[in-house]
């Protein structure tokens, strides 16, 4: 091995052949700023319709609407189950009464009317519930297809009142 470096004119000549080497070009970084861009954005949208959806589920706006619909699907279920005989007499009462309690927004079902309606007709359905639910025995023949659909007209009745004709 020689130690010696190398003179200015072997210097030169080298330089000269390396000169024809060409250094490659810089990686082009825009395809990686795209993606990593479009990533972010993607993750700020996700973001956003998750907080979205968590807000609309603790504010809803059909606040009034939707108890009602509820307890006209509870209706629909408790009819087929009485009509199917899966249910007491006594049982159905109960829950006749609470389906109808809570799709009119009250926190106790009253004799007096909660609505704009008949108040012999209410009058007649809290009777007819009250007998179902505290009277034993139970007869059977309280309950009967006019009852399910007086309880549906008063839930449908409220809904139609409190959208109003504008």
């Amino acid at each position: 091995m020689s130690t010696e470096t190398p003179s200015p004119e072997q210097l030169a000549l080298i330089s000269k052949q390396l000169a024809d080497i060409d250094m490659p070009p810089p990686p082009d970084w825009g395809p990686t700023y795209l993606v990593i861009g479009l990533l972010f954005i993607i993750t700020l949208i996700a973001t956003a319709l998750q907080l979205r959806h968590r807000y609309r589920q603790q504010h809803t706006t059909g606040v009034k609407a939707a108890p009602r619909h509820y307890a006209l699907t509870r209706l629909e279920e408790l009819e087929t189950s009485w009509r199917t005989g899966h249910c007491d007499p006594q049982t159905v009462g109960f829950r006749l009464a609470t389906t109808l309690r809570l799709g009119l927004g009250l926190t106790r079902l009253d004799i007096t009317p909660p609505i704009e309606v008949d108040p012999d007709e209410w009058r007649q359905l809290y009777q007819t519930l009250y007998q179902l639910r505290y009277t034993s025995p139970v007869d059977p023949a309280l309950i009967n297809q006019a009852l399910f659909d007086q309880a549906r007209h008063y839930l449908t009745l409220d809904q139609d009142a409190e959208s109003g004709p504008c």
